[in-house]
């Protein structure tokens, strides 16, 4: 029967798709819930059964595995680079003396500075408008995972994993280039002035600082937010 032959397939595609949800930025978040995830990747599973080859059920087992492998591979492979926006983020409130405003994020289980989280709903709207959305449907047009598929998709989830401290020095540099300077700038006041308490105005004086330096800088660091989206999807997709 018809439904024999297409249900090894769907099945494979379901488990693909589903790792996939699990692991990605955005859909993987601990808000997003378990049922919603399992409806997108069956629904998106449907539509693209029809494109591939038949499947038997002994063939599914031994593919499943792999399927799984895969999807979970894509998914980390882009979320490895929205970590490396997040920790920008982190650099830049830690920089400008957020520490005190962290508060406790759920969708992290952790706490979490306010700029962490602002670029981190900048990197979603830039990892959607790059093509996250259509995602997981690109990853269920492609033909079913083999051994060296799955090397070739690890080897890219290590190369950007070493990236992610690079993107956020990327995104925190103007930052950091300027707080440096204003605390050479102190240092230098307080030996001028030893009586001049340089710890009760440092505060201040980062913080104004960080302020107008992210305001000058907003257009560069949009389109470093941009660039790391562009190359979650690629991540996700590109190499696989």
């Amino acid at each position: 029967m018809e439904w024999e032959a297409s249900l090894p397939v769907f099945l494979a595609l379901l488990a693909r798709i589903a790792a996939f949800l699990q692991a990605a930025p955005l859909t993987g978040e601990r808000q997003i819930p378990p049922k919603v995830r399992i409806g997108a990747a069956a629904l998106i599973a449907m539509a693209f059964t029809g494109v591939h080859a038949p499947l038997s059920m002994t063939g599914l087992l031994t593919v499943l595995p792999m399927e799984i492998l895969l999807g979970l591979i894509a998914g980390f492979s882009a979320r490895v680079v929205i970590a490396g926006v997040e920790a920008g983020g982190d650099m830049i409130g830690l920089q400008m003396g957020l520490g005190f405003a962290s508060t406790f994020d759920p969708a992290l289980g952790d706490t979490a500075l306010p700029t962490r989280r602002l670029v981190f709903a900048l990197a979603s709207m830039a990892f959607v408008s790059a093509g996250g959305i259509a995602a997981p449907a690109r990853l269920a047009a492609l033909p079913t995972v083999e051994v060296w598929t799955l090397v070739e998709a690890y080897h890219s989830l290590l190369a950007r994993a070493a990236e992610v401290m690079a993107v956020g020095i990327r995104i925190a540099t103007p930052i950091l280039v300027a707080v440096t300077v204003a605390n050479i700038a102190m240092g230098l006041a307080n030996r001028a002035a030893p009586a001049l308490n340089v710890f009760s105005v440092m505060l201040t004086v980062t913080g104004l600082m960080g302020a107008i330096v992210l305001l000058t800088s907003a257009p560069t660091m949009a389109a470093e937010i941009t660039t790391a989206a562009s190359r979650a999807v690629s991540a996700a997709l590109g190499e696989l």
